[in-house]
């Protein structure tokens, strides 16, 4: 355009871009598995220009840190391994390959393998009390493989009057110090678990222990002077510990 005057147009010319690699893929998602199986599927990235040719799919082989190899290669978006260990996590990549190159490798994923169903843990165990806390313990439930992660949830029902349970404590530990609790009180204690590999929760029978005790082990006590021997007077003493739903016998102290 001159002076407000409008030429004709050129002849139009096309101009191409080159292709490149395609994009760096999604994780691959798991869709069904079983004790000894895990089926994975994923979806195409971009492909920039070139159709995706095939799919690189990579895994350690329950093998943490130990590097990766292949485990499928081919133009299908899904895959099914078999002949594998139950409970036990395996780690994937996923890359995807045209004719001009291959992308980067997928961000990784752990896939679960599912395991034995747990028993019901035990209930929870009196460890040490004190006036105003108190630490439990429990065991690791069997029929876990030593490679599945266990999560555990430690509830207590801090008024008889209250059917509900709240949570105090959530993670990998098998011990529990429960602080700031009332003393000369009785709580109701149960565990739940969550395993990694399955989605069922169980919970123990609940505990009930009192706090302002000591350990679960006995009651220890130095021997009296001969001038507070004087002053003693007899008075019965409840030793509550980790029996399921009951406490122990009330014992006098002479």
């Amino acid at each position: 355009m001159y002076n407000s005057v409008k030429g004709s147009c050129s002849e139009p010319v096309s101009f191409t871009t080159h292709s490149c690699a395609p994009e760096c893929p999604f994780p691959p998602k798991l869709a069904n598995r079983s004790r000894s199986s895990l089926t994975l599927q994923w979806k195409a990235p971009i492909d920039n220009g070139s159709k995706i040719t095939s799919y690189l799919l990579e895994w350690d082989e329950g093998k943490r840190n130990s590097g990766f190899r292949q485990c499928f290669f081919g133009n299908q978006k899904h895959c099914k391994l078999t002949k594998l260990c139950p409970a036990m996590g395996y780690t994937f990549r996923l890359a995807a390959r045209n004719d001009i190159g291959t992308s980067g490798y997928s961000q990784e994923v752990v896939c679960y393998t599912l395991g034995n169903i747990p028993q019901m843990p035990s209930a929870p165990r009196l460890v040490r009390a004190g006036v105003t806390w108190i630490t439990l313990q429990w065991s690791r439930p069997e029929g876990c493989s030593p490679e599945e992660v266990i999560t555990y949830t430690l509830d207590i029902q801090e008024d008889e009057n209250d059917n509900h349970f709240h949570p105090k404590y959530s993670g990998e530990d098998l011990t529990c110090t429960v602080k700031n609790l009332k003393r000369s009180t009785q709580y109701k204690f149960r565990v739940s678990l969550i395993a990694s590999a399955l989605t069922l929760t169980f919970w123990c029978l609940p505990t009930y222990v009192s706090s302002g005790v000591c350990s679960q082990e006995g009651l220890q006590w130095a021997a009296p002077s001969k001038e507070q021997a004087h002053s003693l007077v007899r008075k019965p003493c409840r030793i509550c510990g980790y029996s399921e739903g009951r406490c122990a016998p009330r014992k006098t102290l002479t």
